[in-house]
């Protein structure tokens, strides 16, 4: 859930499907769970560590980063969306940022992935700067 009153944007995630306490012996899951543009590269590629509290940050992180491209309020989503549904139609969906966390398989949302966060001069580029405008995406540009 994530509201803007106009000043601040304040959020809160929950996902206790699969929530233990850290102290807690661990089994590996066998399936991999996530919505795909969320999920962390580890649970894309199946590998065969065991998924910890990383992979939930690093999953938090996708989730800011997709709500600064995508925008948090409704109206913004919409228009967003609407840009996004008009270039699928002319088949230049894949010039929009983070658009390859969504499309193809897990292997191709991982690489992409791994090369939008190679660096910080990379991340800025393929991420960061398509944020949308306004302090409220600046704090969220300074989470991710």
């Amino acid at each position: 859930m994530v509201v803007d009153d106009g000043e601040r944007v304040r959020g809160l995630l929950i996902d206790f499907d699969y929530a233990v306490k850290t102290s807690e012996a661990r089994i590996a899951l066998a399936e991999r769970t996530g919505t795909l543009p969320f999920m962390s590269i580890s649970n894309l590629q199946n590998s065969k560590a065991q998924r910890s509290e990383l992979d939930d940050w690093e999953s938090l992180l996708y989730v800011v980063c997709w709500l600064g491209v995508h925008g948090v309020s409704h109206d913004e989503q919409v228009a967003y969306q609407q840009e996004i549904d008009a270039a699928r139609k002319v088949g230049e969906y894949y010039r929009y940022p983070l658009a390859k966390w969504e499309a193809g398989s897990f292997d191709d949302v991982a690489r992409a992935k791994q090369i939008d966060l190679e660096d910080d001069e990379r991340f800025n580029d393929c991420v960061l700067q398509y944020f949308q405008d306004g302090a409220a995406y600046d704090e969220l540009k300074d989470m991710a």
